[in-house]
């Protein structure tokens, strides 16, 4: 398939842009208005050529330099007489290139119709690998009890995230104050049975995305900084060592498609996913100071908090 598409790249790259240049001159009313005035042109020159020759001859002959307008008439209608009995006589020549152009648009077409097809399935065959390598439950993030104020009901919290691409917490820890002392994660849930991507058992990718509490509304909550900077969460980084029958860089780019499905229900339907929610059934009660957590995640959609001695 990798060798079929290469090919067909190459192709294009001849093609595709002779393709659009036709298409512009022939189908748009820019185009078809370039052709119009470049014809006018091309006649306005021809009949400027005739009058400078009669000119000429006038000169040689009579002496005079000067242009009659019978002159400039008998130029318009010769040209255009002219120009009329080539087109006729070559009718045969322009049909066989309105063929090739025609040609030229449809192997155009039909080449970038195939490479979009043979890109959908490899795009559907990364997609299938990448799920399956995210086939296990995940450490997420550690969730340490900074503080907690009794008179105030006010929980202080240090969260510092789990990186797989480096085996390792990352070093920039967020630091949260909450209203309240129940505490929740709220977590994003898409389930990829029967879609295009499925892998044939189930896996519902989960991570958690803001926390609340039972002072602070959800949609009032606070959100998690779980992801990198293009928006892929730090669990789903890994290094090459880490991954089996996809590279690392077309791991990230499937990984950031299927996250993106989360901010675009739409596409994410096109793609065959089965649903997607944001559940919060699990949290933090009564905390105290010095309480540490490790969250994890099932790729079943589940989310697991237990206190960090406890692991």
């Amino acid at each position: 398939m990798e060798h079929s598409i290469k090919i067909l790249e190459k192709v294009q790259w001849i093609f595709k842009p002779i393709s659009k240049i036709i298409l512009f001159l022939f189908t748009t009313k820019t185009g078809i208005l370039l052709l119009l005035l470049s014809i006018i042109a091309y006649f306005i020159y021809r009949i400027y050529l005739r009058l400078y020759e009669r000119k000429l001859l006038n000169q040689a002959a009579t002496g005079d330099k000067g242009i009659k307008f019978t002159d400039l008439i008998n130029a318009i209608v010769e040209e255009t007489v002219s120009l009329t009995t080539k087109l006729f006589s070559n009718i045969s020549v322009l049909l066989i290139v309105f063929i090739v152009l025609s040609a030229i648009v449809g192997l155009s077409s039909t080449f970038s119709a195939v490479s979009d097809f043979l890109n959908n399935q490899r795009r559907i065959k990364e997609l299938k690998i990448t799920l399956k390598n995210l086939d296990k439950r995940y450490k997420v993030m550690q969730v340490k009890i900074l503080n907690y104020d009794y008179k105030t009901n006010t929980t202080k919290l240090k969260i510092k995230f789990f990186d797989y691409a480096k085996n390792d917490f990352i070093p920039k820890d967020q630091i949260i104050t909450l209203k309240g002392h129940d505490i929740y994660f709220l977590t994003y849930v898409m389930n990829f049975d029967y879609s295009e991507i499925e892998t044939g058992k189930q896996i519902n990718l989960a991570f958690p995305v803001m926390i609340f509490t039972e002072k602070i509304a959800q949609d009032s909550g606070i959100a998690l900084n779980i992801r990198d900077t293009i928006g892929i969460p730090y669990i789903f980084h890994r290094k090459q060592k880490d991954l089996y029958g996809i590279d690392s860089t077309h791991f990230s780019k499937r990984m950031l498609e299927i996250i993106q499905y989360i901010n675009d229900p739409d596409k994410a339907r096109l793609a065959g996913v089965r649903s997607f929610h944001a559940v919060a059934p699990h949290s933090i009660r009564l905390p105290r100071k010095g309480q540490s957590y490790i969250i994890w995640v099932e790729q079943t959609g589940g989310l697991v908090i237990k206190k960090e001695e406890q692991w």
